[in-house]
């Protein structure tokens, strides 16, 4: 996660911030059939958009019991990053699993 996100910011741009139905059904469009990385995460404790977005009042689309913070991972530590997985719905995982990633950025019209 951290890794795309540095990707996207080089590209001045950041993870994707999902902030409706829409925009998640337009981006699924482009990622399935594969998992990928969005702006999301809690690795301070609480859960924040990488653009600043309040999380308490934005769009979520968890699956049901996520987030869960499983622990189970081989590797040790929690899952402190978000993913949409192809059914659309969002999941949190270990940081450092490798996957694809969304990067989004602001259009200039002039």
């Amino acid at each position: 996660w951290a890794d795309a996100e540095r990707y996207c910011r080089l590209e001045s741009a950041h993870l994707v911030v999902i902030n409706s139905r829409e925009e998640q059904k337009f981006i699924m469009q482009h990622t399935n059939p594969f998992d990928a990385w969005i702006g999301l995460t809690d690795s301070d404790g609480s859960w924040k958009w990488v653009d600043g977005t309040d999380y308490e009042q934005s769009y979520k689309n968890w699956a049901a019991t996520q987030p869960d913070d499983w622990q189970g991972h081989e590797v040790g530590g929690g899952e402190d990053c978000a993913e949409l997985r192809t059914n659309g719905r969002w999941n949190d995982n270990f940081c450092k699993q490798v996957q694809r990633w969304v990067c989004e950025m602001r259009r200039n019209i002039t």
